[in-house]
């Protein structure tokens, strides 16, 4: 009877075994084979700023409380590895916290693909990219706008997404809102990464 016990027993775990090799649940590298890539990659799309880390508080610099100018200054911002085919950038800057929704604080659009970085103060100060224009955001101004989220309501996400195009935009003959051009950028676009920064008043 003993002998009948530990057949079963022998059985039973030889079927388990050739299951788990039949679902790929083994340490033969499946599991990484299947895990996305991410900004940590270091052959990743990426978007950083030494002003800055992802998720963390947007320094007072570069926000609508700096002073002079009211609009603060664009951050310092670097990015490598962008999408073969890439043509030119957008870069947009967004809050979804906003009391009335997706507000759009900066559009640089028509970014050369052969730059890699904007240096602090590129928008209101300058200079730009040559080439390069800005939309109108949603304060009427055709430049960057830091964040400036109401008092007392809580953490904001400020996201800059840099986004890496097949043809370019175009300049317009007159400003346009950044709304208006994000249609046209979404059709050209062949890849994107984000940084978060966060600001609370």
């Amino acid at each position: 009877m003993r002998r009948t016990v530990w057949l079963l027993f022998a059985v039973f775990s030889f079927a388990l075994l050739l299951g788990g090799f039949a679902c790929g649940n083994t340490d033969g590298g499946q599991q990484a084979a299947n895990t996305p890539a991410t900004n940590d990659d270091p052959g990743s799309f990426a978007l950083t700023s030494t002003a800055f880390q992802s998720m963390s508080t947007i320094p007072k610099k570069y926000t609508c409380d700096q002073g002079q100018p009211k609009t603060g200054y664009s951050p310092p911002l670097a990015w490598s590895n962008p999408p073969a085919g890439t043509v030119a950038f957008a870069l947009t800057l967004r809050d979804p916290d906003a009391p009335s929704g997706d507000f759009k604080h900066w559009g640089l659009i028509d970014i050369p693909a052969d730059v890699t970085s904007l240096s602090e103060g590129a928008s209101p100060v300058g200079p730009l990219p040559s080439g390069a224009w800005q939309a109108v955001n949603d304060t009427g101004e055709a430049a960057y706008m830091g964040p400036c989220p109401p008092h007392g309501n809580g953490v904001h996400h400020y996201n800059f997404v840099l986004i890496a195009l097949k043809k370019k935009i175009g300049n317009p003959a007159q400003p346009i809102q950044l709304g208006a051009v994000l249609p046209q950028i979404e059709q050209a676009t062949i890849g994107s990464v984000t940084l978060t920064g966060l600001y609370s008043r």
